[in-house]
């Protein structure tokens, strides 16, 4: 079960500040409404800052949410104009908002908005319409006088549909800030007990203790894909989940305390600036450290999973202050006792209707999670390439392209960027998927990009962890005991000795034969080898004597290493190969004992 673990990281995050206390939730606020003892409206103060396009608001501590979908129901001491004011923007037959001459939002009343007002009404009346507390009864008082169609002459229109909080006047905290009367005391208490509990206690299926447990919980809000008013973790609403006559939540009883602790430490991870939220494909994914406290190393370890699987570049000091973690777990110099007792939790989650679909929960020693990033930079690491591709550009070598030459990464299928992290992170296979797809691509293409280092990288990277297969090196090895792998060496070799005899040539044997060559060999590479010979005798006529010669001996080498016999076809692993020894037979520089080779001039 998650809720138990995130409950966890609640009680760690309550200590440092950054989670509301239990009963609360943050909120986005607006703005507040300022009013003295008999309910009067003192003051509007807007919380609204524009930046360009984007509005930002205050974000507070208020009463938690009632978690409401479609229904009507109202948060305490706070909400959206349509229930705290009874007033919302006009919208027209396409739900957009309808603007005036100055193209401000029009206050109307909508076709709910009275009934959303009066339950606002109702809910302060239920819980403060006993309680002698000055904050409470101005609220009531202005609640009772309140006229919808005032709001102009009161609010400023960019404040309609807004959060909205209120104020008693003067009222301030010890240290002088404003209060707010869901702060002041003889209220604040109350909100320990708010909430929708099952009629009896029952046993909390996560802590084992009898007490009151949620009919509903918490709403989370953040991921991608779900409602923007929040989907539910868990929820029974349809006969199937039901056992045993049981209805709703008592299906799955959870504490109170520990759904709220839960949905608080959730949505903080999923808010909208968090630095420990990735996106993988249709998977929302959060992570957190448990344990060992906030330092450097933790730091690091979540900077080690954002270089590796996140979108966004590091800067550089970050970059090779990582790569030199990676580098020293990978040689077993990094001492264990710094990470005792510290786990790297992750949570994966996909929206589906209005809950949330649990992709995955991941549990690892931060050494183990090192260990396996550091396999993946390795796995995708070429000789002389100064960084290794971020899963975004391998996904990206697999990718058609717009008009434009732009990579159309989100028309890939979801599960294959889920599928890439989860082999970074766990340390499974790469999904099998991408290696025809990067085949396919570099097939199709045209032009001196379609075989790049970032796919070469990904052929190897695949191949590393299929069964039964050969790895591909970092750098050319000429001694490879793989036909493909040679036999790319080879096709490289052959169009080499075609750019030296003739440098104005535009088209060669890569853009006419490469397909067949790495698919049918036998039917090409005879034909291929005589018309390397003409290069040759070209070459030496040009002065290049020594480069014919090294030619000669590099190609003589490769057929004996392959006895001679061209394959008929060539597997889809071993294309692969074929492609990668072609690459770095291309991209490796050598010398021969006469004279420097004029290098492929495709590098």
């Amino acid at each position: 079960m998650i809720f138990e673990p995130l409950a966890r990281l609640y009680d760690d995050l309550l200590t440092q500040g950054r989670v509301p206390r239990p009963g609360f939730t943050f909120e986005r606020i607006g703005g507040e409404v300022v009013l003295d003892a008999n309910g009067g409206v003192v003051d509007v103060i807007s919380f609204l800052q524009h930046d360009g396009p984007i509005v930002k608001r205050r974000k507070l501590d208020v009463p938690a949410s009632c978690g409401r979908t479609s229904g009507i129901e109202a948060n305490i001491l706070w909400d959206k104009t349509p229930y705290t004011l009874g007033v919302t923007a006009a919208i027209d037959a396409k739900k957009k908002p309808l603007l005036d001459e100055g193209k401000n939002k029009i206050p109307t009343e909508g076709a709910r908005t009275a009934r959303e007002h009066a339950r606002f009404i109702e809910r302060h009346d239920e819980l403060f319409g006993d309680i002698e507390d000055a904050g409470t009864i101005a609220l009531g008082k202005f609640l009772e006088d309140w006229n919808p169609g005032d709001f102009l002459s009161v609010f400023p229109v960019d404040l309609l549909d807004e959060n909205i909080v209120f104020r008693l006047n003067g009222d301030r905290h010890d240290n002088g800030s404003p209060r707010f009367i869901h702060e002041r005391p003889a209220v604040a208490e109350i909100f320990q007990g708010v909430g929708k509990t099952l009629d009896t206690a029952r046993v909390c299926a996560i802590s084992g203790e009898l007490g009151p447990c949620v009919s509903n919980h918490p709403t989370i809000k953040g991921v991608k894909g779900a409602q923007s008013s929040g989907a539910y973790l868990s929820s029974f609403n349809f006969d199937a989940p039901k056992s045993f006559g049981l209805e709703g939540a008592e299906n799955a009883p959870v504490s109170t305390a520990i759904a709220t602790k839960a949905a608080a430490a959730l949505n903080l991870l999923l808010e909208r600036d968090s630095s420990q939220k990735i996106l993988f494909g249709d998977t929302t994914v959060v992570f957190w450290v448990q344990g060992g406290g906030v330092d450097v190393d933790v730091i690091d370890i979540e900077n080690a999973l954002l270089l590796s699987v996140g979108a966004a570049d590091p800067d550089e000091a970050t970059e090779a202050r990582i790569t030199a973690l990676l580098e020293s777990v990978r040689q077993g110099q990094v001492d264990p006792e710094a990470y005792r007792g510290m786990r790297f939790c992750m949570l994966g989650l996909a929206p589906t209707d209005a809950r949330l679909r649990v992709r995955f929960y991941h549990e690892q020693t931060p050494l183990d999670l090192l260990a396996r990033v550091a396999d993946h930079q390795r796995a995708v690491s070429l000789e002389g390439r100064q960084c290794t591709p971020r899963p975004w550009h391998l996904l990206a070598s697999i990718s058609r392209k717009n008009a434009s030459g732009k990579a159309m990464v989100d028309k890939l299928p979801p599960h294959l960027e889920r599928d890439l992290a989860r082999a970074i992170i766990e340390g499974a296979p790469y999904p099998q998927a991408m290696l025809p797809a990067v085949i396919e691509r570099i097939r199709a293409e045209k032009g001196d990009d379609k075989i790049t280092a970032t796919r070469i990288a990904l052929i190897k990277a695949v191949l590393s962890r299929m069964p039964q297969q050969k790895d591909i090196p970092m750098g050319l090895d000429p001694h490879l005991d793989d036909a493909g792998y040679q036999l790319g060496r080879l096709f490289a070799l052959i169009e080499s000795t075609q750019r030296n005899a003739r440098p104005d040539i535009r088209a060669t044997v890569r853009d006419r034969y490469m397909s067949a060559a790495s698919t049918t060999p036998a039917s090409i590479f005879p034909e291929l080898l005589r018309a390397a010979q003409p290069n040759m005798t070209k070459m030496r006529r040009m002065g290049k004597a020594g480069l014919a010669v090294y030619f000669d001996r590099q190609i003589a080498s490769i057929c004996e290493q392959i006895g001679g016999i061209f394959p008929r076809t060539l597997t889809l692993p071993e294309q692969g190969r074929f492609f990668a020894g072609y690459y770095q037979q291309s991209h490796t520089r050598q010398t021969t004992p006469t004279e420097t080779p004029e290098q492929d001039q495709n590098q």
